[in-house]
């Protein structure tokens, strides 16, 4: 799997080949639609990106995109924390290879990919999103208390997301 970069028509375009440097078409019709949907160039790259990681977890497993079930986005979220590439290596007490915020934003990408399939291809979205209560911090509108239901999606995949804390350093301790 390969990103290249396109010049066609004055502008540049994002895609994605496979092995046999052929175009991988559920991924090109998708970032077509950002690229309607008048996407930065940076959000498409990096939708793309994420969808590489994913199209190789696919590959490598030998799963086909269109019957992935919410059993196997749990096995790509294990594949994205998996600190090495080792095959039959198993790893109790490692840190992640990737943080929760980075594995939380591939995982959106990929819920809306199947968002876009569901749409177009009437393919089911493998990630499974719960109502869960707003929470009293969240960002409220003008006539919040008079919705009916104080409701917000999430999906059941969400990981969690650890607190980074920032040491401010001196001058003098930076020298």
């Amino acid at each position: 799997m390969e990103l290249h970069s396109i010049r066609y028509k004055e502008k540049d375009i994002i895609v994605l080949l496979d092995s046999d440097m052929k175009l991988v078409k559920p991924v090109y019709d998708y970032l077509k639609y950002l690229r309607q949907k008048d996407r930065a160039f940076n959000t498409i790259k990096a939708n793309c990106s994420d969808l590489k990681l994913y199209w190789d977890f696919l590959n490598k497993e030998h799963y086909q995109y269109d019957e992935v079930t919410p059993n196997i986005i749990g096995e790509f979220i294990e594949y994205l924390r998996e600190p090495n590439d080792i095959d039959n290596v198993v790893s109790i007490y490692t840190e992640s290879k990737r943080t929760g915020k980075t594995i939380n934003r591939i995982l959106s990408t990929v819920y809306n990919f199947y968002k876009y399939c569901g749409m177009v291809r009437e393919i089911n979205n493998p990630i499974i999103m719960e109502e869960v209560n707003r929470p009293f911090d969240m960002f409220k509108s003008l006539l919040h208390h008079a919705r009916s239901n104080n409701k917000t999606k999430k999906s059941i995949f969400k990981v969690k997301e650890s607190k980074t804390t920032f040491k401010l350093v001196s001058d003098n301790d930076a020298e």
